[in-house]
């Protein structure tokens, strides 16, 4: 099996002023996969595993973005890509290869305090995920928190979900360093051109290595990881879905 991944972190490509004055404006916000940058790059990487094919971007009836092609080869050749923004981040996730029908799934988000962190943990996570959260001490409590959610929100878009729609894809809880499970996430902890922190969670048919990142400057790498999670939760309290 081969398989090919690239993972990028771009930054200021929608600023938070211009999306303000868009949502006074009434106006429609342009999908990320239509900025003529990231085509670039998708587009890049397409070609460079299979030049001879031709690509367009089209939506699955959930609304998620994905390539179209005609797989005239002999290698069951896929690829496919997922978007994620958040502040001044965005994450573009690439997946191709003779893999079958390769899907990747992908979150970014900004580590911030919440004030109802508390309520969102005990509403939508297993009863070991939140006494894993509450087991840490004050920016460690946030930051098990987002790695928790990224890794559910980039399961959810795997399968073309959002983070609302949970009850829809199979659910799993997270044991962040339970290598026995059978789900594995790979995530990135990056610290942005501004100082903040954010995690990258992929979720993809293999282990991603901090080799598959590329970083635009001013960001930088501070921890590349894999948790785990089991898909079968047993012993367990479920969410309130």
């Amino acid at each position: 099996m081969k398989l090919y991944v690239q993972i990028y972190v771009l930054s200021n490509f929608f600023p938070t002023k211009a999306l303000a004055a868009r949502a006074v404006a009434g106006q429609k916000k342009k999908p990320f996969h239509k900025n003529s940058r990231i085509q670039g790059i998708i587009e890049k990487f397409f070609y460079g595993l299979n030049p001879r094919e031709k690509c367009s971007f089209f939506s699955e009836d959930s609304g998620r973005p994905c390539l179209r092609y005609e797989n005239k080869g002999q290698n069951n050749f896929s690829v496919d890509f997922n978007l994620s923004h958040s502040a001044e981040g965005l994450a573009l996730a690439l997946i191709g290869g003779n893999v079958g029908c390769a899907r990747i799934g992908c979150d970014i988000e900004k580590l911030r305090l919440r004030k109802n962190l508390s309520e969102i943990a005990t509403d939508f996570f297993f009863k070991e995920e939140v006494k894993w959260i509450f087991a840490g001490d004050g920016d460690e409590k946030v930051e098990r928190f987002y790695r928790i959610w990224t890794a559910k929100e980039a399961w959810l878009k795997y399968y073309g979900n959002s983070i609302f729609d949970i009850s829809l894809a199979p659910a799993f809880c997270v044991t962040p360093f339970d290598k026995s499970r059978s789900l594995l996430f790979s995530q990135f902890i990056l610290v942005s051109p501004s100082k903040d922190t954010y995690i990258v969670t992929i979720a993809a048919p293999s282990p991603l290595l901090k080799e598959n990142l590329y970083l635009e400057e001013g960001w930088r790498l501070r921890s590349c990881e894999q948790i785990y999670a089991a898909d079968n939760p047993v012993n367990t309290v479920s969410p309130k879905i």
